[in-house]
């Protein structure tokens, strides 16, 4: 036994030593001798199983004392308790965690000591404990997924205890985003990832307890998205001519182009901006029109076809305007060309315009192609129109509230023109709208037409102007409650300002309401075709059918009817009054034998001559102012009468026509037939031949004519003596009796005195 050691023993006790030269006493000897012994400062030593450790990994530290201690050891770390006092057996006790945290721990073990040993701590004891591994691997909610589709991808990280930190998904080298550890897990969603395929990793970037680490390479493959591409239509049914636009949407990430087609026709290719591309097009025809997008697909998206969008095109209205010229003067015969306004669009109709007079259909014609002009842009609703007034208020113009002349609703203006009447004098106060257009007008004739209609009776005054309104005319139109096109003309002089300025006006009017439709200016005499327009236009198109014929004399309405075609309406013109005044027919006046004899058979023919109607009626036939009798005219202009009753000598014929519905009365020039006398057939027959002398004789005598009965004397001579002038009695019968004619032979001689007719 150590020195020290003994020492120790002999604390606890007494010894009993016998010295050398020293006996005990004897044995009823007894001597008291106090022995006091104090505990021992027992010896503390302490030991790590495992130095450095990990995190999580059991550690055992174990401390010996004295084998004959009892009591207990306290381990603390850095004065903290590790768990409650470990008994001592055998001269140590032990413990073994695994809940020290990453780091450096001052462990230490505190002997409790015990009735020989007093308390006593060992040295410190530095175990260092280090992070545990940790390993991680990933997976896909699906490896084959397509643009655009989500995809969660999912890191578990494994560790021997509950792990904090993030992870960091890595797809192609570029991190697409990172998500804390949960529960053992980290899961990322994404829809980000462009089409192709990607090496995804997991990368775990450790926290105070576990290290970082790094999953196997995932190969994720994306392709192309099948997504829906909507197509939507700006207004079904739409109205031919006018646009429509159609807009096509895909995903706003997709790129390349869109082809709108109808049916199989491509309407044309426009490329995707921020996912969407609007096509505008008003060329479509009245119908049904089945349409689709085609998308030709980019790296992304696949390509695809939209449904389809039936697209109703309505007919357009059509505006119906009649013009004709000439425009007065017009006589039966004069030829009327008529012109119909079918449409004013730049898009042209087709199809028949019937020509109506009142109610009768009178002819048609084929709506063909006619340009013209409008210097302003076209006024639909008149807003863009300047409202003023010259002393009293300006007017109250409302857009959209009525139906246009086009006969398509909510198209027109309506305007509301205050009094101006209070002056008294014309002009001295006007209100009304007013439109500029640009451009030098000097020397030419320019006519401004507008069309107008009224609920109630209602006048206006159109006025244009050149820019500086030095140069005006002005036109009084009165309104009604059917559409009409009002214009007024201006012969703008040499030298005319810049410009051109057109008003509608109340002047000196009481108040009322106008209805107003599209405007037009052109270079024009007289208002050309009407162009319906977005803005100025000088080559504008429409659409005009012509008819050409002539017309009874009077007053005559006339309208057309535009029958429509597949894409425009039918629509009626308003009516145009057409005045035709009498025509003069030409007439002339023949004889078949000018020179005849009386009693000669003579017809006369009366010939009628015009432009185009046959005339019809009766021909008088007169000599001098005496009729000779009529004539029906016939199919081809004639009248004829014969006779055979002219007396001898000259005649002034002449012809006088009657006329009829479509000409005036006319007389021919006169022609001068010339009957001849001609020699009656003198009879004489005796009452006795022969006779006896002295006997009474009656000669009876006729004069037999070749039409009338013969006037006049009969001279009854017996040789050179005349025996009795004889007066034709009216059945040209004389007689003469005698009884002094001497006994022999008489040869008597009969001379006729003639008269008008014979010889």
């Amino acid at each position: 036994m150590s020195k020290h050691g003994f020492m120790k023993r002999c604390l606890a006790g007494v010894l009993l030593v016998l010295l050398p030269g020293y006996s005990l006493p004897a044995q009823h000897t007894t001597a008291t001798f106090t022995q006091t012994v104090t505990k021992a400062t027992p010896s503390v030593g302490l030991a790590s199983t495992l130095d450095p450790s990990t995190y999580t990994a059991p550690v055992t530290f174990t401390a010996t004392v004295p084998s004959d201690a009892t009591g207990a050891i306290q381990f603390s770390d850095g004065g903290t308790a590790l768990g409650s006092p470990r008994p001592v057996a055998g001269g140590s006790a032990t413990l073994t965690t695994a809940s020290l945290s990453v780091g450096s721990h001052n462990v230490e073990a505190t002997y409790s000591g015990d009735s020989n040993y007093n308390t006593f701590a060992s040295s410190i004891l530095t175990e260092t404990v280090n992070q545990a591994a940790s390993s991680t691997t990933l997976s896909s909610s699906n490896t084959s997924s397509s643009y655009s589709a989500p995809i969660t991808f999912t890191a578990a990280v494994s560790t021997s205890a509950t792990a904090t930190g993030s992870v960091n998904f890595i797809a192609g080298g570029q991190s697409i985003g990172s998500a804390p550890v949960s529960g053992g897990t980290a899961s990322i969603a994404t829809s980000s990832l462009l089409a192709g395929s990607y090496s995804v990793t997991a990368v775990y970037s450790g926290d105070v307890n576990f290290t970082g680490s790094t999953s196997s390479v995932l190969t994720e493959t994306v392709g192309q998205a099948t997504s829906v591409l909507a197509l939507a239509s700006s207004g079904n049914p739409s109205v031919y001519s006018y646009p429509v636009t159609f807009t096509a949407t895909m995903p706003s990430a997709a790129t390349g182009n869109v082809t709108f087609l109808d049916g199989s026709t491509s309407l044309g290719t426009y490329a995707l901006a921020s996912g969407s591309v609007a096509f505008t097009t008003s060329v479509l025809v009245a119908g049904s029109h089945a349409i689709t997008a085609s998308y030709a697909g980019d790296a992304n998206y696949a390509p695809v076809t939209s449904s389809v969008v039936t697209q109703v095109v309505n007919k357009d209205w059509a505006i119906s305007e009649v013009s004709v010229a000439p425009a007065s003067g017009a006589v039966v015969g004069t030829s009327l060309a008529y012109t119909a306004l079918v449409d004013t669009g730049s898009l042209l109709p087709t199809g028949t315009v019937q020509f109506l007079d009142g109610t009768s259909v009178i002819g048609s014609g084929t709506v063909v192609s006619a340009s013209a002009t409008n210097l302003l842009s076209y006024s639909a609703d008149f807003t863009q129109w300047t409202p003023g007034a010259n002393v009293v208020p300006v007017p109250v113009l409302v857009p959209n509230a009525s139906v246009g002349a086009d006969g398509s609703p909510n198209t027109a203006a309506s305007v509301t023109l205050p009094d101006t009447s209070a002056t008294g004098v014309q002009g001295a106060a006007f209100s009304g709208i007013s439109q500029a257009a640009s451009g030098s007008y000097s020397g030419k004739t320019m006519t401004f037409s507008v069309w107008v209609s009224s609920p109630t009776s209602a006048t206006v005054v159109l006025v244009l102007a050149d820019g500086s309104a030095a140069t005006q005319n002005s036109s009084t139109c009165h309104a009604t409650a059917v559409w009409q096109r009002c214009n007024v003309t201006a012969a703008f002089a040499s030298g005319a300002a810049s410009g051109l300025i057109a008003s509608i006006r109340n002047w000196g009017a009481a108040a009322e309401t106008v209805n107003l439709y599209g405007a037009q200016v052109e270079v024009a005499t007289s208002p050309g075709v009407y162009v319906r327009t977005t803005g100025a236009s000088t080559s504008g198109v429409g659409g005009v059918a012509t008819f050409t014929t002539s017309l009874l004399e009077g007053s005559h309405s006339i309208t057309t009817t535009y029958l429509g075609d597949s894409n425009y309406l039918g629509s009626n013109s308003s009516t145009l009054p057409v005045m035709v005044g009498a025509g003069t027919a030409g007439v002339t006046l023949a004889s078949s034998n000018i020179n005849s004899n009386y009693g000669q058979s003579v017809t006369f023919t009366s010939t009628l001559t015009a432009t185009s109607i046959t005339p019809t009626g009766i021909v008088t036939f007169l000599d001098g102012a005496t009729v000779l009798g009529t004539g029906v005219v016939d199919g081809i202009g004639k009248a004829t009468l014969t006779l055979a009753t002219l007396t001898g000598g000259g005649h002034t014929i002449t012809a006088s026509y009657g006329g009829d519905g479509e000409y005036a009365p006319v007389v021919s020039f006169a022609i001068t037939q010339t009957v001849a006398l001609v020699a009656p057939v003198i009879t004489m027959v005796s009452s006795g031949n022969p006779s006896v002398y002295g006997d009474s004789v009656t000669f009876t005598l006729t004069a037999t004519g070749v039409g009338t009965v013969p006037t006049g004397t009969l001279t009854l001579a017996d040789g050179a003596t005349t025996l009795s002038v004889l007066t034709l009695n009216t059945s040209g019968i004389a007689t003469y009796t005698t009884s002094t004619l001497t006994a022999g032979t008489h040869d008597l001689l009969v001379t006729y005195s003639g008269d008008s007719n014979y010889r």
